[in-house]
């Protein structure tokens, strides 16, 4: 069963840019690896790019030259619905997910109907 999550960054203007990822959005998961690894908004920024992802993974591309599909993806590279699989490009779209991670910036917060916690 899939644990659903959106992955968000707040504009200068107050307003969100985000992304649906389909698989492993529980905070153990989630949290440490945006933390890790998607830490400037520079790299927040690129990761949004691709739209809606099946799985977050510590990368955002392959290796020049790596192969990477959705049915053959990379070791440790995130799989995105466009990207790998040529679906329709899906950014800022609203479903209801289990978890909301919102980039302010400068660090991850877990946003829930009734508060926003620091990662």
């Amino acid at each position: 069963m899939a644990t659903r999550s959106r992955i968000r960054m707040t504009l200068p203007t107050g307003e969100t840019k985000s992304s649906y990822c389909h698989w492993d959005g529980y905070p153990s998961n989630m949290g440490p690896l945006l933390k890790e690894n998607y830490n400037t908004t520079e790299k927040v920024r690129e990761l949004l790019e691709l739209g809606a992802l099946s799985y977050l993974a510590p990368k955002v591309k392959p290796e020049p030259g790596e192969e990477h599909s959705f049915d053959n993806p990379a070791p440790g590279v995130t799989v995105a619905y466009h990207r790998d699989r040529g679906e329709k490009l899906m950014v800022g779209h609203d479903s209801p997910e289990e978890y909301d991670y919102v980039w302010d910036g400068e660090k991850w917060n877990l946003k829930d109907d009734y508060s926003v916690t620091p990662l």
